[in-house]
């Protein structure tokens, strides 16, 4: 049978514990007299249960082979038999099977996959294909029905061809519909695409179509607006174009494009030609107007951070002015209390008159800054920027969702003065109307308007002031969603992403029962509250009993947490293990898990196109290689002799795309979960998330320059699982938090490996995360620094604890998490149907918003989710130190990474960020390549350790990690080998199995 890459389709898993094992394997009193009433001896009742038993935990008949050697034995010791004198092959040729078959069939009322089943799935599929892509998503729709219908499971490849078929059928009618709404003469636009060339070079200009530009300077605005504008001169990005074609299918359809070049095009059906060139045109399109947006936010961030130093450079350079005004006052008070009657007045006189211009011009200075207040210094930052904001303002059509918004009118009146020289205007619309002015926020009226009270009568504004404000209230609404771009991706509505109204009430039950939430408001509210209050009350009443935590001058302080005592016996089997294993390339590593794992069946090109690869696994590991060691193709090719730079960049682009890698990243995975040495270190119920700084040139939007890191990159982002294994990897600037991502990891991971708790540190948290993160069933249980400045939620306003009432600052606003309650669950059911990802929602709550009150209501949700964690991470030093351990363990891995990823500095040599993208992906699946191979290394040597006699405890394995380098070969010359004798890999083998603890 022909495994998936996915957990698609359904598999006795090999690594079982005792729990798992009697829980889902053992055999209830029905079944056994069911047995006894079909069997004759006792091998044949045990046959019978393993093959029954096996059945309902996937679906289909498993032959005896591929029985997990842990489920056998479990079934055969129920009967004191023991497994070794079963003869397990013996029962596959006998017809003792096929009657055991039919009985079991008849018994679970279930079917043999027929004809009847066939149009089922394919009917089914039909719809599927309406919308996805993956043929894994076939293949678990189809899974999901015959259960429901009672259908045995056909094998894997039944299901995959079928679906592969109907995907043909269903893309065909989508590219039929494209190319007769784009019309001859935009077809023969396409055609000059694809054939005419640059002026100035030898490419096509397909290939300026799929460039990307990201250069944040002046000139790269230009060059983006002149290049948006050559693309939509095409007129191939028209939303009706593509009407008849789901959003999901067009981001498929534009991946594909982006490989292509333009010969790989002319070998399409004319059909999907044009139709993925259209698709390509608009998404570049949107990118550019994504790109356009981000410099807008990224310019005024950069303007106000600089004014911020600034002021703090003046405050310095004038702390003796302020030490004059200080002393000069209290010699006045001192002159004051010392003299009396007409002395007083002439000696005040006397100390005031002859320095007045100066100390009044000192106390106006000192009152403009008091406040630490930097606006007076944004005008020397925004006058540079001032010629880039208004061109990319232009060149995007913005949309607010606020109702009468009045940004247009405000929009229009700075665009009208913008080369006004006057200092003052009068804020009047275009219309003559008075301009409103309730947008601007509290720190700046009195420097836009010059008026000390809001409800005093504005009849000028200041200019520059007034300009500055504008593009400050436009950044941060283009953050929080109060504005968006038309045609955008990024700055879109994200309540266009949401299930429509008929949607969320067909999915709601299913989703409440699964999550275990309540439909009403009140009863969701009711249990948290009391769920608050008990916590609370536990802890206050364990704070006299609780070591690790005290009350220092109003304070709450948690001890530290000592270090976990190594076993005694641990140092020396360390050293027996690195005498043990023997050193190995990586490259012959990764040749090894591509011959266990078969992960270049992952690669591939788009369907449609043909292909002249020879050997694909040879290619597969030297590219994977290159670019997963950071190599790159022209310095790996110098250290492999059978290949070139030119196949090397060739394969990456034409066969290698972000999700193939996560594909293959995916086949990895789950051969790890299949190794039993896994479980030595953790459950894979969580994973912990961790950013690090990666160079990439600073000609780039997603660059930043990072003061604590001091160079321009962005940040790579690992989910890592409590047993090593990275299961998510994401590359974002370095301005956006890392919380806004840290849920994306667990919802788009298909491994078999499927945390369900997250821990991060302090950047991987906010109010919003947790209370997203609660509703979606996921528990986040972050290490964070300054736990004790958060706010701590009480459940009702006259609550008070003996001891740690001090903790508590604010009440919950219940009323307002009521109120949102039902729109909290169309966002969250939105996400779980895969409509939206929690980053669309997270990066509108960034910021504050004007009018999103659901934002408010899931920010109060987290906190209050959040105080319950915090009590019970002050009140728990088990919590404390499962946190800290899970959190070094992705410390390990970015250490680990960059042992793995040695090539080129650590810099990633490409502006293109898709490529970027790419890279980091390639440095998780060669990371995991190596775990699973240090894994069965470990194993091996573990166990021949344990033959010699030699004393091994599950506590010393448990504290060992597949991070293993010291055997490794980085440098030199590689040669793939074709007819290398890679040992295969028993994932039956359990290196704990007989350990004495």
């Amino acid at each position: 049978m022909q495994s998936s890459s996915t957990n698609a389709y359904p598999y006795l898993p090999v690594s079982l514990n005792d729990d798992e094992l009697s829980a889902a394997f053992t055999p209830t009193e029905v079944e056994i007299d069911l047995a006894e009433d079909h069997t004759h001896g006792l091998e044949s009742k045990i046959f019978f249960l393993t093959l029954f038993k096996s059945f309902q935990r996937v679906g289909y008949f498993v032959r005896m082979a591929d029985v997990p050697r842990a489920v056998a034995e479990h079934i055969s010791l129920i009967f004191g038999v023991n497994y070794e004198s079963v003869p397990w092959e013996a029962y596959e040729s006998r017809g003792t099977r096929r009657r055991h078959v039919a009985v079991i069939r008849e018994h679970l009322g279930v079917r043999s996959f027929d004809e009847e089943a066939r149009k089922a799935v394919e009917t089914l599929f039909r719809e599927v294909a309406e919308h996805r892509e993956e043929i894994d998503d076939f293949v678990n729709a189809g899974v999901e029905e015959l259960i429901r219908l009672r259908y045995e499971l056909p094998a894997y490849r039944t299901l995959s061809e079928s679906a592969g078929k109907i995907r043909a059928e269903v893309n065909r009618r989508y590219f039929s519909s494209v190319r007769v709404a784009l019309g001859p003469e935009r077809i023969a636009r396409i055609g000059t695409l694809l054939v005419e060339e640059e002026t100035e070079g030898r490419f096509t200009l397909w290939n300026r179509v799929r460039t990307d530009l990201g250069v944040p300077t002046v000139e790269g605005v230009r060059a983006l607006v002149a290049r948006k504008e050559w693309l939509e001169s095409l007129d191939l990005h028209r939303p009706e174009f593509f009407a008849e074609v789901p959003r999901s299918k067009l981001d498929c359809f534009a991946t594909d494009a982006e490989s292509l070049s333009a010969d790989r095009m002319w070998e399409l059906v004319e059909d999907k030609r044009v139709t993925l060139a259209a698709v390509m045109v608009s998404r570049q399109i949107a990118r550019i107007l994504d790109d356009l947006g981000t410099m807008i936010i990224r310019r005024v961030r950069k303007m106000h951070t600089r004014a911020r130093e600034t002021l703090r450079e003046y405050l310095w350079e004038q702390q003796s002015e302020t030490d004059r005004l200080i002393a000069f006052t209290r010699t006045v008070l001192e002159t004051w209390k010392s003299t009396g009657g007409k002395k007083r007045v002439a000696a005040l006189e006397a100390l005031i008159a002859p320095d007045l211009d100066r100390n009044l011009a000192a106390c106006v200075t000192h009152e403009a800054h008091a406040e630490r207040n930097h606006l007076p210094f944004l005008w020397k930052f925004h006058k540079g920027h001032r010629k880039v904001l208004f061109e990319a303002v232009q060149a995007i059509r913005l949309v607010s969702t606020i109702p009468k918004d009045p940004f247009h009118h405000v929009l229009e009146f700075v665009l009208r003065h913008r080369t006004n020289k006057k200092a003052s205007v009068a804020p009047v619309g275009g219309e003559g109307k008075p301009l409103p002015l309730d947008w601007i926020p509290e720190r700046w009226w009195k420097f836009v308007t010059g008026e000390a009270r809001r409800s005093d009568v504005v009849t000028t504004v200041d200019r520059r002031a007034f300009e500055m404000a504008f593009f400050t209230d436009l950044s941060t609404s283009l953050q929080n969603g109060d504005l968006v771009i038309a045609g955008s991706n990024e700055f879109s509505d994200y309540r266009n992403q949401l299930v429509s109204t008929a949607e969320f009430t067909h999915l709601l039950p299913d989703f409440m029962e699964r999550m275990g939430l309540d439909r009403s408001a009140q009863n969701f509210i009711d249990r948290l509250r009391k769920q608050l209050g008990e916590t609370a009350e536990r802890v206050d009443l364990e704070f006299p009993d609780n070591e690790h935590l005290r009350i220092e001058n109003g304070l709450p302080v948690l001890s530290r947490l000592d270090p976990r005592p190594l076993p005694a016996e641990f140092r020396g089997f360390q050293r027996l293990l690195r005498e043990t294993i023997p050193p190995h390339d990586i490259l012959d590593i990764l040749s090894d898990v591509q011959s266990w794992t078969n992960f270049a069946a992952c690669f591939g090109v788009p369907s449609g196109t043909r292909t002249r690869l020879e050997q694909p696994a040879r290619h597969s590991v030297f590219s994977v290689f290159a670019y997963g060691c950071n190599l790159g193709p022209s310095q790996a090719a110098r250290s492999l002799p059978e290949t070139t730079r030119r196949e090397l960049s060739y394969f990456n682009q034409r066969h290698v795309t972000l999700k193939r890698l996560e594909a293959a990243s995916r086949r990895v995975l789950d051969a790890y979960a299949k190794l039993p040495l896994h479980r030595a270190w953790g459950t894979g119920k969580s994973a912990s998330a961790d950013g690090t700084k990666r160079e990439i040139h600073d000609g780039n939007l997603l660059a930043e320059y990072h003061i604590r890191y001091g160079f321009y990159g962005g940040i790579e982002y690992f989910h890592v699982s409590d047993t090593y294994a990275a299961i998510f990897s994401h590359f974002i600037p370095c301005s956006l938090r890392e919380a806004v991502f840290i849920l994306d990891g667990l919802l788009r991971n298909e491994s078999q490996i499927r945390p369900e708790i997250i821990h991060s540190d302090s950047h991987g948290q906010t109010a919003a995360v947790f209370g997203i993160a609660h509703l979606l069933g996921i528990r986040l249980m972050p290490r964070i620094k300054n736990w004790k400045d958060l706010d701590f939620c009480r459940s009702h306003a006259a609550e008070w604890y003996n001891h740690i009432g001090g903790l508590f600052t604010v009440t919950a606003d219940w009323k307002l998490i009521a109120e949102q309650y039902d729109d909290m669950l169309r966002v969250i059911v939105s996400i779980h149907a895969g409509r939206m990802l929690p980053s669309t929602i997270l990066r509108r709550f960034g910021s504050a918003s004007r009018a999103n009150r659901l934002a408010l209501a899931f920010r109060e949700l987290g906190r209050v989710i959040r105080t319950i964690f915090l009590l019970e991470y002050i009140d728990d030093l088990e919590l404390r130190r499962t946190i800290h351990d899970a959190m070094n363990k992705s410390e390990r891995f970015n250490q680990f990474k960059q042992f793995i990823a040695f090539g080129g500095r650590g810099l990633i040599a490409t502006n293109d960020r898709g490529e970027q993208s790419k890279r980091v992906e390639y440095t998780r699946l060669v990371a995991n390549c190596v775990v699973l191979h240090n894994a069965w290394t470990l194993t091996k040597a573990i166990r021949r350790i344990g033959r010699k006699g030699i004393r091994v405890t599950p506590e010393s394995v448990g504290r060992l990690s597949p991070f293993l380098t010291e055997h490794i070969n980085r440098f030199g010359t590689y040669s793939f080998k074709p007819r290398r004798n890679t040992e295969p890999i028993d994932f039956k083998l359990d290196a704990l199995r007989g350990l004495k603890k």
